[in-house]
């Protein structure tokens, strides 16, 4: 059974503690490890070749190199606290990774590590802009309770994902964060997040919990509209007619002698009829003007 590669630890082995890196598949002269600058943290990914595994005494893992180790499962130590930008950016045949001490991944860290499927974090805070976009293979992430932050676009491009474990304890959900996420199942986030940052997620989610977003309201409203244009046209000359008979009414109204009691009262009463059965229209207009959040995701 292959090992996966462990990262940002100390080395216990027997050997010298000088030592700042170590083979999980095989043994490499300490002296080479020493020639090839592994005791840098800048180079310390660099170290990362094939099968071979790396423990750095560092806190926080940087991308030097661009090239990406074909490794497929890694697990970091509890002493790695921060991924740096773009680390494992593109690394296609990385599957799993458990990260117990990581508190922050950075901007791109996992961007289109397509073949990523399996992700656990145990104390993790923020996580930055783009960091796992397009994975296209990871089904379901589960988030600590730990988590503070989801930066932009962090899960952006996950066609594959169907269920995120979000915790309450998160303050900010930056926008489109999981934009383009069409397997996400609506079910799996708490509406209370949703309707906290519905800009972060896809229309299909937000409906769920009653809102239509911003992006989208210009082109529900549109298609509202164009539904209800013989409405609104049917509507708009009934006002128009009823507008007629007011203006014919008054015109009466003022012609009329001081002894026509009688017709003056008859004249306002069907003044006042005719003023609710305009305000009437116009509030049915104003309404197919501006539909409800719930009428426009009827057109969903």
């Amino acid at each position: 059974m292959v090992s996966p590669t462990l990262v940002g630890s100390r080395q216990n082995a027997s050997s010298s503690s000088n030592s700042m890196c170590i083979a999980s598949f095989a043994s490499l002269p300490q002296s080479d490890l020493r020639e090839e600058g592994f005791t840098s943290r800048q180079r310390a990914i660099s170290a990362i070749m094939g099968s071979f595994g790396v423990r750095s005494p560092y806190s926080y893992l940087q991308r030097e190199t661009a090239d990406i180790p074909s490794m497929r499962e890694i697990t970091f130590a509890e002493t790695l606290g921060c991924i740096d930008d773009a680390t494992f950016q593109g690394a296609t045949s990385l599957s799993r990774i458990v990260a117990p001490g990581v508190t922050e991944i950075n901007r791109y860290a996992f961007q289109r590590c397509t073949s990523l499927v399996d992700v656990q974090f145990g104390a993790l805070k923020t996580i930055g802009r783009r960091a796992f976009a397009s994975c296209t293979e990871l089904e379901r992430i589960e988030l600590p309770g730990t988590l503070k932050v989801i930066g932009e676009e962090a899960f952006s491009g996950c066609q594959a994902l169907r269920e995120v474990v979000i915790p309450e304890s998160v303050e900010e959900i930056e926008p489109r964060a999981f934009r383009g996420c069409t397997s996400l199942d609506a079910a799996s986030i708490p509406e209370s997040i949703v309707q906290r940052f519905p800009e972060s997620f896809t229309q299909e989610v937000a409906a769920r919990a009653g809102v239509v977003l911003k992006t989208e309201r210009t082109r529900l409203s549109a298609a509202f509209q164009e539904a209800h244009e013989a409405d609104r046209a049917e509507l708009m000359a009934d006002g128009k007619r009823l507008c007629a008979e007011e203006d014919e009414l008054r015109k009466q109204l003022a012609g009329l002698g001081m002894f026509a009691r009688a017709e003056k009262e008859r004249i306002q009463a069907r003044l006042d009829e005719l003023e609710g059965q305009l305000a009437e229209v116009r509030d049915l207009i104003d309404a197919l003007d501006n539909p409800t959040d719930e009428e426009l995701l009827g057109m969903l």
